[in-house]
């Protein structure tokens, strides 16, 4: 069974066995250490007991932007070595992920506006522009069917944005 432990990060080894080889683009890697600055890391590394220190299975690039965010401590899941060896979770976890749609941004953007956060913390939180948080919330002019059709993959460019949010609702249906 696995246990959740409190570690310095910069203690970990690097696994030799991660799948992923090809480094990520900078701005993917710089918007994961703004997340994790902004509200820590949400899924715990797991790691394996080698050779009397700890080893990362999943989780490698939390890691390292863990060491530049700064933290002094993260949390890991210790596995045994049968439960981190499954090369398939590793995969998995690099491969099958799905980004949201601008609308479901937006709508996340709003929640969060009503929770209090403002334009710039949730560009800082989120690593995005603060131009594209406004962009974004131009969403909030559209009528709501054609916010659906949106959500299903069918996102205009900012300047059909723009003459659409521009529009009265009548124009828009």
């Amino acid at each position: 069974m696995a246990e959740l432990r409190s570690v310095d990060p910069r203690t970990l080894h690097v696994s030799p066995n991660n799948p992923r080889r090809t480094p990520v683009p900078p701005a993917m890697d710089e918007q994961l250490v703004a997340s994790i600055r902004a509200v820590g890391i949400i899924q715990p590394p797991c790691v394996t007991a080698k050779d009397g220190g700890l080893a990362i299975a999943v989780g490698n690039r939390r890691v390292k932007a863990a060491i530049t965010a700064g933290l002094e401590a993260i949390d890991v899941l210790v596995c045994t070595a049968g439960e981190a060896a499954d090369a398939m979770r590793a995969v998995a976890e690099n491969l099958i992920r799905a980004s949201m749609s601008s609308v479901d941004i937006w709508r996340a953007i709003e929640r969060l506006e009503a929770q209090g956060w403002n334009e710039q913390a949730i560009s800082d939180a989120l690593a995005l522009p603060v131009r594209t948080v406004r962009r974004l919330k131009l969403l909030a002019q559209l009528h709501p069917p054609m916010l659906d059709v949106m959500a299903l993959g069918s996102m205009p460019n900012e300047e059909q944005l723009r003459t659409i949010a521009a529009a009265s609702r009548e124009e828009q249906a």
